[in-house]
């Protein structure tokens, strides 16, 4: 650590004249000491500072409480690039960062919630098509099915299929007794097929009625509607042991119950 005295000597012992640079290792603070005690004094212009001497003593006891009342300051390599510099910017407040959209599982999460409580504020079982039109849910039944499975997964919910599947909480599933017995389809749909069975000289399989139909049904329609029939005693079905396939026919046609009777004796289909 070096005392003033010792930069004045330094400088004394070269003729009371040596470059600023030449300081250097004496350290800015001491060098600013120095002028501030006016011991020393700097002159020059930008890369040729000099410092001469002014007092080659050093009173530390009369000097001690004199403050460095000028700072040295090196001014830039370039001075016509500092004059080009910008002014620093005001502080801009920032602005608060917009809370993100909820993503798909949040979605999800919140579309399954109101299904639930929706189902548990029912006093009767619900059909997917009722939770899709309770909510106005912009999604196919598919999807609605969908999401009712998940909640059932987790033993939310539960159902029962009659041919329309039926949703109600758990806390609640003895409201399925108070489902509808069977789904009823269109009554021109369920004319068309009986008219089929009841004209028929034999008993059918559901690739029968589908053939013999004017009007194209699907296959699951016609099973469901044959299902019906026979529950409301209008229709009786018989099983083919050789390939397990259902023949059905109309009570009241009398052609078609002894085909049907005969099927059930019967190893292999004459009909197929």
């Amino acid at each position: 650590m070096f005392s003033p005295q010792q930069v004045l000597d330094y400088i004394k012992t070269r003729g009371g004249n040596v470059e600023l640079r030449d300081l250097n290792h004496f350290g800015n603070s001491l060098i600013k000491r120095l002028e501030a005690a006016r011991c020393i004094e700097i002159t020059g212009r930008v890369g040729e500072l000099k410092v001469s001497l002014i007092c080659s003593n050093f009173d530390s006891k009369q000097q001690k409480n004199i403050e460095p009342t000028e700072t040295i300051v090196q001014p830039p390599k370039h001075p016509e690039k500092a004059k080009l510099r910008k002014p620093k910017t005001p502080y801009r407040r920032l602005k608060p960062k917009k809370e993100k959209a909820p993503g798909i599982k949040t979605k999800c999460k919140l579309l399954r919630e109101s299904m639930l409580n929706e189902i548990k504020k029912s006093n009767k079982p619900m059909s997917t098509e009722d939770i899709r039109t309770a909510l106005t849910l912009n999604m196919s039944a598919k999807k609605v099915y969908y999401h009712l499975k998940s909640l059932e997964k987790q033993n939310l919910i539960t159902s029962f299929d009659w041919h329309i599947i039926f949703w109600v909480s758990i806390e609640k599933k003895d409201l399925l007794n108070k489902a509808p017995a069977m789904y009823v389809p269109r009554d021109r749909n369920k004319a068309l097929v009986l008219e089929v069975l009841k004209t028929a000289d034999k008993a059918l399989s559901v690739k029968d009625v589908v053939a013999l139909l004017f009007l194209k049904l699907s296959a699951y329609t016609v099973r469901r509607i044959l299902s019906i029939l026979i529950q409301d005693g209008i229709a009786q079905s018989n099983v083919v042991p050789s390939n397990k396939e259902f023949y059905y026919a109309c009570r009241d046609n009398t052609k078609a119950i002894i085909s049907l009777q005969k099927l059930k004796k019967t190893k292999f289909s004459p009909l197929n």
